[in-house]
C-alpha cells in the first residue's frame, strides 16, 4: 500500500484544498450503483449525514433524494450513461439539470483522459470537467492520497477517489451504500470483481494506518462483508 506517490498537476490550481476539513467530525453516506442499493432505506440519523453519489445516481435515487445530495462524483461519461440504461442522458444537459444545481460536482480526471486502457472509455479530462461545471481532481492507479491538494488520488473505481475526498474533508464515519465490489453489473454483486476487491482490502489498510479514528460501515454488504463494519438496513 503506497501513499502520496504522484504529484498532482492540477489539484491545487482547481481549488481542492478548500475542502480540507470542512466536514470535520460529521458522518457521510456514499451511494454507489451496486444492486444492494435497492435494499437501502433511510436510518436514524441519516438525514443529518453529508450525502454523496457516484455515476448514474439519477437512475438509483428519486429527484427529491438527489436534491439533498452534497456531492456528485463521476469520472467517465461512458459509465454514467451506461449505468443509466433507459434513462441515459446527454452529459451536458444532465450536469446542468435542476436536480444537480445545488450539489458540488467533482470528476476524477486524468490529464490525457486515459486510465484503464479498454475499460477507460469516456474518461474525463480536466478541460471536459470544467465544461460540465465540475471540479476535476487527478487520479492515478498506484497510490492513495491523504493530501488531495498536492497528490493524485487512487482510481480504479469512482468510489475510491470519492472516499479519499470524504476523508480529506474530515468525515469521521462513512456509510457505504451499493458498494458491491463490481462494475455496476448485477453479476458482480455476489462474488465481487477480483481486481476491485484487492483494492478494497488495500483501502482497509490505508484507512487503518492514516485515518484510525474513522469508521467505515458497509450497509447490507455482500462482497465487502467482513472488510469494514457490517450493518443490515432494509425497509
Amino acid at each position: 500500500m503506497k501513499i502520496n506517490g504522484l504529484k498532482s498537476k492540477f489539484n491545487k490550481k482547481n481549488g481542492i484544498g478548500k475542502f480540507k476539513g470542512i466536514h470535520e467530525g460529521k458522518s457521510a453516506i456514499l451511494f454507489a450503483s451496486g444492486p444492494t442499493r435497492k435494499k437501502y432505506e433511510p436510518f436514524e440519523g441519516s438525514q443529518d449525514c453529508i450525502k454523496a453519489g457516484v455515476n448514474a445516481i439519477y437512475n438509483h435515487n428519486t429527484s427529491e433524494e438527489i436534491e439533498e445530495f452534497n456531492y456528485w462524483f463521476f469520472g467517465s461519461e461512458y459509465f454514467v450513461r451506461k449505468e443509466g440504461r433507459d434513462k441515459a442522458e446527454d452529459m451536458d444537459s444532465l450536469c446542468f439539470d435542476d436536480r444537480f444545481k445545488n450539489m458540488i460536482k467533482l470528476t476524477s480526471a486524468y490529464e490525457d483522459g486515459k486510465s484503464h486502457g479498454e475499460i477507460g472509455r469516456g474518461n474525463i479530462t480536466p478541460e471536459r470537467s470544467r465544461e460540465l461545471g465540475a471540479i476535476p481532481f487527478e487520479n492515478n492507479l498506484e497510490t492513495f492520497s491523504n493530501d488531495l491538494e498536492e497528490y493524485a488520488t487512487l482510481g480504479h473505481s469512482i468510489v475510491f477517489p470519492a472516499v479519499q475526498f470524504l476523508l480529506y474533508t474530515g468525515i469521521k464515519k462513512i456509510y457505504l451504500v451499493g458498494c458491491d465490489g463490481g462494475w455496476a453489473d448485477p453479476g458482480c454483486a455476489q462474488e465481487g470483481d477480483g481486481h476491485l476487491m484487492y483494492w478494497w482490502k488495500e483501502y482497509k489498510k490505508f484507512i487503518t494506518e492514516y485515518y484510525p479514528d474513522v469508521e467505515m460501515v458497509s450497509i447490507n454488504p455482500v462482497s465487502l462483508r467482513g472488510i469494514f463494519i457490517d450493518a443490515e438496513v432494509e425497509g
